[in-house]
């Protein structure tokens, strides 16, 4: 009212409607601030009573309000009035500006950033790094590392990062965001210091790329955190497919650059993912604070919604979280994920870090073209996973998880790998090649949206972090293991490269059908536990409902159940 300049004040009904007026200086504003804040003297509770006079340009207007009652109704006022001016874009509190997309924004960089520098160095290696053969004096590259000490090199971030199980463990006491900001901090350093320390010692860099493992197993983790935190609604799960999507660009992001940038030297690829680390940093320690409500620059509706939330939502405590797993991990199917994700990321680890040498030493690309192909895969698994995610939101709610999430989102994909990487070693076609490895690569994109990353999330969302550190952490020992059983199959030595690849890609292919079998095994051994969507897991244990026991197949019938229980309770 002290301001000459018109506001667009709304005034809510008892009905939630909204009545917009265009209101000059001289007004009376008392009763809409009473929306927001008692006036002094309501002993009960009563935000609005009677009539008020609001002066128009035109005139004048009454506008006749009604009493509501008690702070309950004053938080569903708040609520209402929030999600109307952010629908329709108006009013001078919130504004089309959602600070949490910011926050999203930067997650996705840090994801980006680290996938780009993990997976680049193989390129980075057959583009000056090290030499093929050390016995020919014309090979262009710098280091004589043996064909051991080179797997080694590949596999050793995973070795950390296989640890992010404990690590996560230990983060969740300490808080993620500096754990995060620690672990930035050391592969700016490690990733900017790394050629230096090849040309000294190949046991030093494989130890500081363990050392960087260890501490970059927290990121993926530290996404689930991040989503439950800063999501609001089904936003969680949509930010863990952007995640995907992401990080599949990552993935020929990195090779891209290292194939562009070695041409200046190899140690150039080292010193922009420093750079690209250290801008992640600035990014997060600006715009990421640990709890949403501290952000400093986030609108002031939000903000109470943020505040909101954490007044009703209680951090689960200790004991809370070990009984949730407790019961999680009870569960067969469980274990039947945690022995699939090795066999999983073992055939996409033979896509994204051996591939580049085969395509190097047997199809001849140079180290340009490796990093477009490798680009491309990358690419082919982004789009992969908007497609799958979009597929879920129509299919979820109409069959059971078991057909949508297990056998179209999970087993199908490896029945697709399973059949390329057995076909793969009997076409001497670089054409038909590529083509199968991009078919491939498409299936990829249902870990993240639907299958074992997304379910991850939805079994415990506040226990999702170190969920996913156990899935990711047995996952990733594929990490060393790909390169190791290459080195081992495929020597320097070897005079048919090709018969020693064929070999290498049948083991691909029985790995794939191995994790067939075990989740095969697993429903068949208890298949009462596959009925209940994992979603409502946690809802089914807070009200001690039998989730075996469960006999409607579908999301939104189970989502039913859950309704009239609540409804009987409630009565």
């Amino acid at each position: 009212a002290n301001y000459s300049h018109i506001y667009h004040i709304y005034i809510y009904r008892a009905s939630f409607q909204l009545v917009p007026f265009r209101v000059s200086q001289n007004v009376m504003c008392s009763t809409a601030r009473a929306m927001i804040e008692p006036l002094p003297g309501m002993t009960d509770g009563n935000l609005m009573t009677g009539t008020t006079m609001m002066t128009d340009d035109d005139g004048s207007i009454a506008v006749e309000t009604e009493t509501v009652q008690g702070p309950s109704e004053r938080e569903e006022l708040l609520e209402v009035r929030d999600r109307s001016l952010s629908s329709n874009g108006a009013g001078n509190e919130r504004s089309w500006f959602q600070y949490r997309y910011l926050a999203f924004t930067v997650m996705l960089v840090l994801i980006l950033c680290d996938t780009s520098a993990r997976f680049g160095i193989s390129v980075a290696m057959i583009g000056g790094m090290t030499k093929s053969n050390c016995s020919d004096d014309s090979d262009p590259g710098e280091l004589c590392w043996s064909g051991g000490v080179k797997a080694t090199l590949l596999g050793a971030y995973f070795y950390g990062y296989a640890l992010q199980g404990f690590v996560t463990a230990i983060t969740r006491h300490i808080g993620f965001t500096l754990v995060i900001r620690v672990a930035l901090t050391l592969s700016i350093l490690i990733q900017g210091t790394l050629p230096v320390c090849a040309r000294t010692s190949s046991a030093l860099t494989i130890a500081l790329q363990v050392i960087r493992g260890l501490f970059g197993g927290v990121f993926l983790a530290h996404n689930m955190e991040f989503a439950r935190k800063w999501g609001r609604g089904t936003e969680g799960t949509r930010f863990i497919s952007l995640v995907g999507t992401v990080l599949f660009l990552g993935l020929g992001l990195g090779p891209m650059l290292a194939g562009l940038v070695i041409r200046q030297g190899w140690e150039w690829y080292f010193y922009l993912t420093s750079g690209m680390y250290a801008l992640v940093l600035l990014l997060h320690v600006v715009f990421v604070p640990d709890n949403p409500a501290e952000a400093r620059f986030m609108p002031a509706s939000e903000r109470r919604a943020f505040q909101r939330e954490g007044q009703t939502s209680k951090e689960p405590s200790n004991d809370d979280r070990t009984t949730s797993l407790r019961l999680i991990f009870s569960r067969i199917y469980v274990w039947a994920f945690c022995l699939f994700m090795p066999c999983l990321i073992f055939v996409f680890y033979t896509c994204m870090s051996t591939l580049p040498f085969y395509l190097h030493d047997v199809l001849k690309a140079s180290s340009a073209t490796v990093g477009s192909i490798q680009l491309g895969l990358g690419a082919v698994g982004a789009f992969s996973t908007w497609f799958f995610a979009v597929l879920l939101e129509r299919i979820d709610n109409r069959v059971p998880w078991v057909i949508s999430r297990v056998v179209l989102y999970t087993i199908t994909p490896m029945v697709i790998r399973a059949v390329v990487f057995g076909v793969l070693p009997l076409t001497v076609n670089p054409t038909v090649n590529m083509i199968l490895l991009f078919i491939c690569q498409f299936t990829i994109g249902t870990s993240f949206s639907g299958s074992i990353i997304t379910l991850n999330y939805e079994l415990d969302p506040r226990n999702a972090a170190l969920i996913m550190a156990i899935f990711n952490g047995c996952g990733e020992a594929a990490g060393f293991i790909n390169p190791a059983l290459m080195s081992l199959m495929i020597p320097e030595s070897a005079t048919k490269l090709r018969d020693a690849w064929a070999r290498f890609f049948f083991v691909n292919a029985a790995v794939a059908a191995l994790s067939i079998a075990i989740v095969g095994v697993a429903y068949v051994v208890r298949r009462n536990e596959w009925r209940l969507h994992p979603s409502l897991e946690a809802a089914y244990r807070t009200r001690g409902i039998p989730s075996s026991g469960q006999d409607r197949g579908t999301r939104k019938e189970q989502e039913e159940v859950m309704a009239e229980l609540t409804k009987t309770d409630d009565l």
